[in-house]
C-alpha cells in the first residue's frame, strides 16, 4: 500500500535513474528517504544508505522505529527485537561522516554494487558530503561535477541514485525550483 503512492507519483523504483530530493528544513526529507529505503529493502532491493549529516546510530535508530511502527518509549526492550529483524533487510551503511571526497563516495558505491549487489543508493546530503571542499564558485563546480558523475554512475551501473540537496534559504511557503538548489546562474 505504501508503495502505491510512490509508484503513482514518482513512477516507482527504476534502475539507471538519478533522483534529487529536496525540501525546506523540517519538511520530512530524512523521514521520507528512510521510509522509501525501507520499503525498497523489504521488497528485496539492496540499498546503500550514506548519511553525511547524521551519524549511523541516529539513522539506524530512526529507521528501526519506522520499520517497527513502535516508538519504544514505553517498552525499550522491544528495540532489541526489532533491531534483529532489521538485520535481515538488504540494507548497507557507509562509515564516513561529514566532508568526503567524490572519489571516496564513488569508490564506496562501486564496492557495494559489486560485492553486495546494491541497486539503490541514498546520499544524504550534498552540502554535508562536500563540506568545506571548494571555495566560492569552485564549490558550485564541485557540485556540478558530483551530480554529473552520479548521473553517469546510475546509468553505467544500472542503479538508482537518490541525492538529497538542501535548498538555498527561502521563504518557507514559497515553492522550490531548480534555482533553489543550483542557483540562478
Amino acid at each position: 500500500r505504501e508503495m502505491n503512492w510512490f509508484n503513482k507519483y514518482l513512477k516507482g523504483f527504476r534502475r539507471g535513474e538519478f533522483t534529487i530530493l529536496t525540501g525546506h528544513t523540517g519538511s520530512g526529507k530524512t523521514t521520507f528517504q528512510n521510509q522509501y529505503s525501507l520499503e525498497f529493502a523489504k521488497k528485496g532491493i539492496p540499498t546503500l544508505f550514506c548519511s553525511f549529516e547524521l551519524k549511523n546510530e541516529v539513522v539506524l535508530t530512526n529507521m528501526i522505529r519506522q520499520f517497527s511502527g513502535e516508538s519504544f518509549d514505553s517498552s525499550p526492550d522491544r528495540f532489541e527485537y526489532w533491531a534483529e529483524q532489521f538485520q535481515s533487510l538488504p540494507m548497507y551503511f557507509q562509515k564516513l561522516f561529514g566532508s568526503t571526497t567524490m572519489d571516496k563516495v564513488i569508490q564506496i558505491i562501486d564496492y557495494t554494487v559489486e560485492v553486495h549487489g546494491v541497486t539503490h543508493v541514498v546520499l544524504d546530503n550534498l552540502q554535508f558530503m562536500l563540506g568545506t571542499q571548494g571555495k566560492g564558485f569552485e564549490k558550485f563546480d564541485l557540485q556540478d561535477e558530483l551530480v554529473s558523475r552520479l548521473r553517469s554512475l546510475a546509468t553505467d551501473k544500472n542503479i538508482h541514485v537518490t541525492l538529497v540537496i538542501h535548498p538555498r534559504k527561502s521563504i518557507e511557503h514559497e515553492d522550490l525550483s531548480i534555482a533553489s538548489i543550483f542557483g540562478t546562474a
